[in-house]
């Protein structure tokens, strides 16, 4: 949970002019942006690296190879909707897509499904 609320934070820390960034999350910030990943967890994505540099902290985050470069991990529900286990978490998303770039990628698997479905496949 944290490392999807982690970008968001470091997006306010650029964006908090009117008020004070405590200095936890600054020294966090500057500590993840300054450098490369040192505890790189699983590499070869366009890239990019999921870091356990701050794991111990109870978290990770995508880093790419260019240094300080931080993902947009967007969490949404792109991909296969409506199975037999359909849930209305996605209901109220209004930028939800009806397939995934890995849609060629899981059909070659030829496994038995058309696309990811965040019901089953949740991001990381």
């Amino acid at each position: 949970m944290v490392s999807v609320i982690l970008p968001s934070l470091f997006a306010l820390v650029g964006l908090a002019s009117a008020r004070d960034v405590p200095s936890n999350v600054q020294a966090l910030y500057e500590s993840v942006t300054s450098g490369h990943c040192k505890n790189k967890l699983a590499s070869g994505f366009y890239n990019w690296s999921y870091c356990g540099d701050h794991v111990e902290d109870g978290f990770i985050y995508i880093q790419g190879k260019k240094k300080g470069q931080l993902a947009n991990m967007d969490i949404d529900c792109d991909g296969a909707q409506g199975g037999a286990n359909k849930d209305d978490r996605c209901e109220g998303s209004t930028d939800t897509q009806s397939q995934t770039s890995f849609k060629d990628t899981v059909q070659s698997y030829d496994v038995g499904i058309t696309d990811l479905d965040a019901f089953y496949h949740p991001y990381v």
